[in-house]
């Protein structure tokens, strides 16, 4: 059924249309997630980044301050050591010397606090922090492996008096955990690791590497280090299975629900339609005893006892009309047979009256075989199969026994080659009627012009004739313009028929009377095999 066919058509395209919504849904928040989770290890880095660069600048700022003592331009002297080891004295500094203007080392303490008399009056200029703030400037070195193993930075200031470098104040810095510590530890987690490096070597590093990340990094402004944020991307891919598992059950959810939907709307509504539909193809077929219940909601109980008092109704009716035809059929051919036969005997010298009663029996007799074709044409119904013929033979010999009946009637034929429709095996009846009214009231010598012509998929038979015409009355009722009744009817079953033959066939019967009668039959055009064109 068509409904059937589009109504799950349509429920198979709002399922796909749903699944595609969530999966593009899903697919943006994935996205999404990967997105935020870069962004993230990238904001990780750039504040680890700012951490370490804000602690190295604040040791510079320190080392600054302290090289304003007036006590460290005392090259060598006690006052000069008791200056630095108020340097020395700050939280991760391993070491502080003091190089004159000339670039010599002058005083040094080391990282247990003592002094190193070994490398006192040595040339320091080769080393950049030294030749840098002797310059003026100030400076972090590289990262470099001291004798003690440990790993440190050398930032250096100028020492000034009078506003002339006389000298460079200098601070070890450990690079050790402790000075990570506070820059990473809100990012160095079980899902997150953080690792500094220079430009050839790892400064920290506190948890390996994992094998599948989403990288971040960030330069330390000051230094050129290198702070990488790696965060575990299987962390993200459960977010993901988790998020997917949401939209997977959410999914099923919705689809299950349109599906309940659609199954209530297909069990309620389609299906019902679905047995309406065969109820009436049974009627029209006159299966009046086999019914198909309708259920479900009360409208459509009210539609099948509907249909249940009109099938009631038609089975009846068309009951007591088989029944009054035949009875009228029989008992007035029986009749009218006993009427002729009596009729036929009669002895008189004026025979007028045996010719009226034989008349008037003839035109009962016909009007009796016509009541019969009207019962043959009820009981062959609405939905039995046509068959493809052609309409130019059906109406060559109709003419040419309407010829044999009336020899003195002139007719003119004009058709195609070929015609070919789908009618019932009643058709020619109809022809045959129409021709038989053209010769019995357009006079003594008619004249019925005949033409079959075919236009946008229809076969139309033209009849005309130059009788009297029929009565408008007539036309309106056989057209179903106006209603039948006492006042308004129909002389006989004739055009009845013809009516009834070719919307059988669905075909369309219109009736002109202009000078004379015109009678156009339209039926489909069909292909060779049966086909509508």
């Amino acid at each position: 059924m068509e409904l059937r066919r589009k109504f799950l058509l349509s429920l198979a395209l709002l399922g796909l249309v749903i699944s595609g919504v969530m999966f593009v849904t899903f697919e943006s928040q994935r996205s999404a997630a990967i997105a935020d989770a870069q962004a993230d290890v990238n904001d990780s880095a750039d504040q680890t980044a700012s951490v370490l660069d804000q602690q190295l600048r604040e040791n510079h700022r320190t080392l600054r301050v302290a090289a304003d003592d007036p006590r460290l331009l005392e090259h060598g002297s006690e006052e000069q050591r008791a200056a630095m080891e108020g340097v020395w004295e700050l939280n991760g500094i391993g070491g502080v010397s003091v190089v004159n203007g000339d670039g010599e080392m002058v005083n040094i303490l080391t990282a247990d606090g003592e002094s190193s008399d070994d490398v006192l009056g040595e040339d320091y200029r080769d080393r950049e922090y030294v030749s840098r703030a002797l310059a003026g400037g100030e400076h972090i070195s590289e990262p470099l492996l001291a004798e003690t193993g440990n790993r440190i930075v050398v930032l250096s200031v100028p020492i000034y008096d009078d506003g002339e470098v006389v000298g460079t104040l200098n601070a070890a810095l450990y690079l050790d955990g402790a000075f990570f510590e506070s820059a990473v530890s809100r990012q160095d987690t079980a899902e997150t690791a953080v690792s500094v490096s220079s430009v050839n070597q790892t400064l920290f590093e506190r948890q390996e590497r994992f094998d599948t990340t989403i990288s971040g990094s960030a330069i330390v402004p000051s230094t050129g280090w290198v702070v990488t944020v790696d965060h575990r991307e299987s962390a993200v891919t459960e977010q993901i299975h988790q998020l997917a598992l949401v939209q997977f059950l959410s999914g099923l959810v919705l689809l299950g629900a349109v599906g309940g939907f659609g199954g209530w709307i297909y069990r309620n509504h389609i299906r019902q339609t679905e047995r309406l539909r065969v109820r009436l193809e049974r009627l029209e077929r006159r299966q009046y005893d086999q019914k198909i219940p309708l259920a479900g909601s009360p409208e459509w109980v009210e539609i099948s006892d509907a249909v249940d008092r009109l099938t009631a109704t038609l089975a009846r009716r068309e009951q007591m009309l088989l029944v009054l035809n035949r009875l009228l059929r029989h008992n007035l051919r029986n009749t009218l047979n006993v009427v002729m036969g009596q009729a036929e005997q009669l002895d008189t010298d004026d025979d007028s009256g045996t010719v009226e009663i034989t008349e008037a029996c003839d035109q009962l007799l016909t009007l009796s075989d016509r009541a019969r074709m009207t019962e043959k044409l009820l009981l062959r119904g609405t939905t039995d199969h046509d068959e493809t013929v052609d309409l130019v033979e059906i109406v060559e010999r109709q003419v040419a026994t309407f010829q044999e009946r009336y020899p003195d009637a002139t007719v003119t034929l004009d058709h195609p080659e070929s015609a070919p429709v789908a009618v019932g095996p009643d058709f020619p009846t109809a022809v045959d009627e129409l021709l038989t009214n053209a010769g019995a009231h357009a006079g003594s010598e008619p004249a019925v012009d005949i033409t079959i012509s075919q236009h946008n998929g229809t076969v139309s038979l033209t009849i005309s004739d130059d009788g009297d015409g029929i009565p408008p009355d007539e036309r309106l009722v056989i057209s179903g313009e106006q209603r039948i009744s006492h006042l308004n009817h129909s002389g006989g079953l004739g055009l009845w028929l013809v009516d009834w033959i070719v919307s059988q066939s669905g075909g369309t019967v219109e009736i002109r009377c202009d000078s004379g009668t015109t009678v156009v039959i339209s039926v489909p055009a069909t292909e060779g095999d049966g086909e509508p064109q």
